[in-house]
């Protein structure tokens, strides 16, 4: 199951956590979350990215349509 957590600090910064995101798609989703924000007046400062195990999974069911195209 997907889920963002949002942790805030008592210094005020944020820490955002994606799970259940395989490969990129946690970037994908950062960014719609990000935009919508921005729209809101909200300005989001990336200060550190780190790589969780799950970003380097690949999506098993998006591997067998590509093989499928491939024959």
């Amino acid at each position: 199951m997907k889920s963002v957590e949002f942790l805030i600090g008592e210094d005020e910064k944020v820490q955002v956590r994606f799970r259940g995101f395989k490969g990129n798609k946690c970037f994908l989703a950062a960014k719609e979350i990000y935009k919508a924000l921005k729209e809101l007046g909200v300005d989001v400062n990336v200060i550190k990215t780190e790589l969780t195990e799950e970003y380097y999974e690949k999506e098993v069911a998006r591997e067998r349509s590509v093989e499928r195209v491939r024959e």
